[in-house]
This record gives C-alpha cells, structure tokens and sequence, in this order.
C-alpha cells in the first residue's frame, strides 16, 4: 500500500504568499486610502453644504484633491482660503436692502443692493463714502467667512474623522482580498 500527499496545491500557495509582495500591498493600502478619502470628501461637502447653507456645487467646487499612491500614500483635500461672496447664500434682492440664507437662518441686510460688476461678478454691495475719479459713488461687496474656516467650526471634522476609522479597516479587508483574488487566478489556487 502506498499513500501520496499531493503537496502541488501547497506549493503554489506558498508562491501565491511570496506574490503577494510589498508592492502589492502597498497598491491594495493606498487604493484603500484613495476609496475611504472619496467618500470622507463627499461626506464633508454635504455637511459643510446644509450647515453654511451653501450649495453642495460651490463647495466641490472650492476643494481640490490630491490622492494617494504608489510613491505617496496621504490623501489630501486642498480647500481654498476665500470669503465667500456673500450672493452664494441664496442671496435675493428685495426694496430697499437684501435676504440671504447664511448659516442656516436667513438674515436682512439693510441698505445693500445686488448688481453685476463689469468683469461679469454679481455680488452683494453696500455704499461707502466718497466717489470715485469718475465721480460715482464707492461700493464695498459683502463676504461671509472663509470656508476652511467653516469646515473648523462646524461638526463636518469629527463626521470626516468617525467615517474614517469606520470605513478604512474595512477598505484595506476589501483591496487586499482582490489582491489575493489576483494572486489565486495567476496560480491556479
């Protein structure tokens, strides 16, 4: 009698192992990074939306991104350091001053007015004193706060932070499961 061990699946195996090299990890670590950064990054824009009561279009459009990979594994969101014009809050033109939706409540701006400069931007203005050399009257356009600053101050962080520490562990399980996929088909595991 004669018994035979086929040890041909636990060879290939170990080549799967050996595959799966650090390359290969470093590739399922930051494709995880880059997964969990986009949806921490549409997460922030909506919070950061409905709090300030802008739209979800101006913020995306003011938050750059600067993703992970092979030679950098940080993900960055890059979120430009402007006032914002106070006519993004949904600002309106009524008689005699202006209404605009500014961190959730609206307010009444006395004495202001809105019209479109000759460069094409429309904002919020308010007159000041003195003329110009061509002797009109000075106007000041009206700002609300700096968006970095906003993302600070409301709760848009800790979302950003609890999303995560919940989502990131499971994003590297998912990458490197595919990366053993990988490994299996190539070796016929």
């Amino acid at each position: 009698m004669q018994i035979t061990v086929d040890t041909r699946g636990l060879v290939n195996l170990e080549k799967g192992l050996k595959a799966l090299s650090k390359r290969q990890m470093n590739r399922a670590v930051y494709r995880s990074t880059n997964a969990t950064g986009g949806t921490a990054r549409t997460l922030m824009m909506r919070t950061v939306a409905k709090e300030t009561s802008l739209t979800v279009t101006y913020v995306r459009g003011k938050v750059g991104v600067s993703k992970a990979g092979a030679n950098k594994p940080d993900y960055h969101l890059k979120i430009k350091d402007h006032h914002i014009r106070l006519i993004e809050f949904k600002g309106r033109q009524l008689k005699g001053r202006t209404r605009a939706k500014v961190w959730g409540k609206t307010q009444t701006f006395k004495n202001t007015f809105i019209t479109t400069l000759k460069n094409g931007t429309q904002g919020i203005f308010k007159h000041q004193k003195g003329r110009t050399s061509t002797g009109n009257q000075k106007i000041e356009m009206l700002y609300g706060s700096a968006l970095p600053k906003e993302i600070m101050r409301g709760s848009s962080t800790a979302k950003v932070n609890a999303h995560v520490q919940a989502k990131f562990p499971a994003n590297i399980k998912r990458f490197t499961a595919r990366e053993m996929q990988l490994i299996k088909s190539r070796y016929k595991l």
